[in-house]
Parts: C-alpha cells; structure tokens; sequence
C-alpha cells in the first residue's frame, strides 16, 4: 500500500510540474504582479541629482504598458525603454534598456519601491556606479532618483 501511495504522489507531482508554465515559480508571479501596479501614466513630483531636487514636473510624463516605458516632456517623446523588476524588501531592484531616443542601447540600474499611487527609483547608469543602497544622492555618485505620482484614469 504504500509503494502505491509514494507511486501515487510522485506520479501527482510529476503531473503539475507538466502543467506549469514553462519558466513560471513565485519568483515570476511576483515580478508580474509588481509590475502591474506600474502600469499607467506617472508625472514627475520631483528629481534629484547630485544632492539637488527640482520640484513637480506634470509634463515629465512616463507611460508603462507592459514591459514597455515611453517617457515623454513636453507632448515630445524623449525616450523608449523596456523595464525590469525584482521584486524585494525594503525595495526591489529595476533595470531599464533604453531601445530608442538618445540613451539607446544603454541600461540604467537601480532600486524601486511603489507606495500606493507613488513610484520611487534610484540608480545610474551601468557601469557608473554600484547599485544605490538608499532613495537619495550626493554630489558626484551618479545617482539619478525620480519620484513619480500616477495619474487617474
């Protein structure tokens, strides 16, 4: 009887990781359902560099749609990008590839955290620097941190 329960479960087991997606575990569903809460349109409540915020920009917009970023100033686009999160506490990690505008081909590297209709990252570009530790900047750490506010639909 047991043989045939351990043939049963292994059977059982060997059935579902069949049926899983290929590529699918709780890592996977955890990027995805963080970068649902990015979808939309975000307007800049403030940037900082070098030490230095500016303040609200409602013309600095960031469209994400998938896994694509378009990001806009103006009515003009500026920039096309694809997005990459990791999910983590306290924050998550973001990679961004510039594919179009005059960054292309380069990648940005940094940390995230969403707080309700608030998205918040910092990095630099690869390369420049470590991955930051923390949302701010100095003088000279090539670190760029963009607070963004999501617009209603």
């Amino acid at each position: 009887m047991r043989s045939a329960v351990t043939s049963l479960t292994v059977l059982l087991g060997a059935a579902l990781l069949l049926a899983m997606p290929a590529g699918s575990s709780a890592d996977d569903d955890a990027a995805k359902k963080e970068l649902d809460k990015l979808q939309g349109k975000w307007y800049s409540l403030s940037t900082q560099e070098d030490g230095v915020t500016s303040g609200e920009d409602k013309e600095d917009l960031h469209l994400i749609e998938g896994k694509k970023v378009t990001a806009t100033k103006n009515g003009k686009e500026i920039s096309q990008a694809e997005i990459k999160i990791e999910p983590g506490k306290p924050f998550g990690k973001v990679t961004i590839r510039m594919t179009g505008g005059g960054n292309k081909g380069k990648t940005w590297v940094g940390i995230y955290k969403v707080d309700g209709d608030i998205l918040t990252w910092c990095g630099c570009w690869e390369g420049e620097n470590d991955q930051p530790t923390e949302f701010k900047t100095k003088k000279g750490d090539k670190y760029f941190l963009r607070k963004m506010k999501k617009l209603k639909d």
